[in-house]
C-alpha cells in the first residue's frame, strides 16, 4: 500500500479487498455490471436511479483535453460537505488556490487514471488543515469511456466520517 502525507492529511492507495463499506461495494458491483467484457463502461450508461443510495457520496469528473484539467460535473451532498471549497461545476485548476494540498493529491490521481484507467481505492485520514471537514474516509475511483482506448470521465463513490458526528 502506498502512503502520502499532504499537510497532515494522509492518503493511502488501498486495494479492492480493503473496501468494507456495503454501499461502496454496491457502487463497484454496479460499475462492473455496466462494463461487462469491456475495460470500463461509458458515462452514458450510468443511471442515477440505479445508484440512488450512493448519490450523496458520488462525484462525476469530466476529463478535459485528455487530462489537461478536470471538471466536477456532479458532486453529492456528502462530498460537498467534506471540503472547504465549492466543487460543483468547477475545474480543478480553478480550485487549486483554495485547497492546494488536497487538489494536488487528487490532480495526481486523476492524471494517473488517464494514463492507466483502472479501478482505484484511496483511504484518507484528515489532518485538519482547513481544507477538509472529515476525520477519515475511503473513495473508489472508477474510469468511464465510450471506447476501451481512453477515458472521458471518472466516477467516484466515497464514505467519510465527519468531524463532530
Amino acid at each position: 500500500m502506498s502512503t502520502l502525507t499532504v499537510d497532515g492529511t494522509i492518503f493511502e492507495i488501498a486495494g479492492l479487498g480493503d473496501v468494507d463499506d456495503p454501499l461502496l461495494r454496491q457502487g463497484i458491483a454496479y460499475w462492473e455490471s455496466l462494463r461487462g467484457a469491456r475495460a470500463f463502461p461509458a458515462r452514458e450508461q450510468l443511471q442515477p436511479r440505479a445508484i440512488a443510495p450512493l448519490l450523496s457520496r458520488t462525484v462525476l469528473i469530466d476529463i478535459i483535453d485528455g487530462g489537461a484539467d478536470f471538471e466536477y460535473v456532479i458532486v453529492g451532498d456528502e462530498v460537498a460537505r467534506a471540503y472547504s471549497a465549492r466543487l460543483i461545476h468547477r475545474r480543478i485548476s480553478d480550485i487549486a488556490y483554495e485547497m492546494p494540498n488536497t487538489i494536488a493529491f487528487w490532480d495526481g490521481i486523476y492524471r494517473e487514471m488517464c494514463r492507466e484507467p483502472k479501478l482505484r481505492v484511496v483511504r484518507m485520514r484528515a489532518g485538519h488543515d482547513g481544507e477538509t471537514h472529515f476525520l477519515d474516509g475511503m473513495v473508489v475511483l472508477l474510469p468511464l469511456g465510450a471506447s476501451d482506448s481512453a477515458i472521458d470521465h471518472i466516477v467516484t463513490f466515497g464514505r467519510r466520517s465527519f468531524i463532530g458526528i
